[in-house]
């Protein structure tokens, strides 16, 4: 199946001219393989490199999933429409991470949400048949997939606990908690906050209120987008009430 949207060329033929090996082996999935095996291996392997402009749809839900397509630069939004052709965004994922992948070797897996580029997007597609193949033959690979899907679940669980969550004050708390982990006191917001508002399924307005209600608890102090916590325990009391 190809991405809509999308003009595309087919690899490995211009392997060395379009990827950026040292930069890939940074990413998730191939992490702790070194430029140069992974330039071997992506020697052996089909592989499609697709481009997309701002606003392109990549996929549609309920498409069939076919590939895993590791976002190479850019980022990406996904959302689904509720009742009424309403768009409830899920997700912004950025390089270098990957579309629906938890979803990838279902026998009938579907994209549970589509996807349009937030902006300029290059996205490098590996067929289930072609990946399941690294997995098999390399197991650095595959404990990097395994590991992947580990967070895939983490952060679908986080999106339900904050979508529970009451309050706007709750539903901040929670982000800036989880991620600051057991250590940080200061973090930097992965998004602006109008892709913030959208993550947490509120307005900007009410975003920026949410923020001034925290700052004037005492609980964080703030600016654009780095975030320093103040009083973690009383935040964390926060989510209980």
């Amino acid at each position: 199946m190809l991405l809509k949207g999308a003009y595309f060329i087919v690899l490995p033929a211009l392997t060395r001219i379009m990827i950026d090996f040292e930069f890939l082996s940074n990413t998730l999935l191939f992490q702790g393989i070194d430029k140069e095996e992974l330039e071997e291996l992506f020697e052996k392997l089909h592989f499609t490199v697709h481009h997309f402009e701002k606003d392109d749809i990549i996929v549609h839900e309920g498409d069939v999933i076919s590939s895993v397509h590791i976002i190479y630069d850019g980022v990406v939004r996904t959302f689904f429409e509720a009742t009424g052709g309403r768009e409830i965004n899920v997700n912004l994922l950025e390089s270098p991470s990957a579309i629906a992948q938890t979803d990838l070797f279902l026998d009938d897996g579907k994209y549970p949400v589509s996807a349009v580029a937030h902006e300029k997007v290059t996205i490098v597609s590996i067929s289930k048949e072609e990946l399941f193949r690294l997995l098999k033959s390399n197991e650095v690979i595959l404990k990097n997939f395994l590991s992947f899907l580990s967070k895939r679940t983490h952060d679908i669980a986080q999106r339900i606990h904050i979508l529970l969550m009451k309050t706007i004050p709750q539903k901040l708390a929670f982000f800036i908690l989880d991620l600051a982990g057991d250590n940080l006191e200061t973090v930097r917001l992965p998004m602006s906050q109008t892709d913030l508002a959208d993550f947490l399924a509120v307005t900007r307005p009410s975003l920026a209120r949410g923020l001034r209600q925290l700052s004037e608890l005492k609980l964080i102090r703030y600016k654009t987008r780095t975030i320093h916590i103040l009083d973690r325990k009383n935040l964390i009391k926060l989510l209980d009430k």
